[in-house]
């Protein structure tokens, strides 16, 4: 999370969807990471990923970011298995292929809608630039800079029709709330 008092707006950063690029962008516009002090913790959450906005907050804009889950899901198990703090990589190593992730019964981030039911304004990742550049306080053009882009094949290189159906089951909620078609072949994002 990162808040401009300034434009009294909050930015609650959804895990591998395109937030370090969208908290880069900004910064140029005064949001900071606040002092959380005695604001509520969220277990299992660190709080650059907070999603609860602070009831001091409470009138001011809350923006968040959503991505398609196949590709998210993928840059999820991407940065796990190369980084040794991340859940997959603690759990099952940096060997893990994409397939045992999918299959498992785990999720290892939150739903979107956990942060985009408590939204104003959501970025769509797929339509960054557009989104981005609507928000009210943005006045000129940016070039969309790739922050933390994970190292993998193409997303759908991943994906046959029984990963496909794993992913879709545990984030169907994501699917209809975010209204993202379950069909890969169909899948026009990034």
């Amino acid at each position: 999370m990162i808040v401009s008092h300034d434009h009294k707006a909050v930015f609650l950063h959804n895990p591998k969807c395109g937030g370090n690029t969208i908290r880069a962008l900004l910064t140029e516009y005064g949001f900071e990471v606040p002092e959380f002090g005695d604001w509520p913790k969220q277990p299992g959450v660190v709080d650059f990923h907070r999603s609860i906005v602070p009831s001091t907050l409470s009138d001011y804009l809350v923006i968040t970011s959503c991505r398609h889950p196949f590709p998210r899901y993928v840059s999820e198990w991407a940065y796990g298995v190369t980084h040794p703090e991340h859940h997959i990589y603690q759990q099952f190593g940096p060997s893990v292929s994409f397939r045992t992730i999918a299959l498992s019964n785990r999720r290892f981030h939150p739903l979107q809608v956990t942060y985009t039911s408590v939204a104003d304004i959501v970025i769509r990742l797929d339509d960054l630039d557009e989104d981005f550049h609507s928000l009210p306080f943005v006045k000129r053009r940016h070039t969309i800079p790739g922050c933390n882009a994970s190292v993998h094949q193409n997303w759908r290189t991943y994906y046959d029709s029984e990963l496909a159906d794993a992913v879709y089951q545990k984030f169907q909620e994501d699917f209809d709330a975010l209204r993202y078609d379950p069909d890969v072949e169909n899948c026009l994002c990034r």
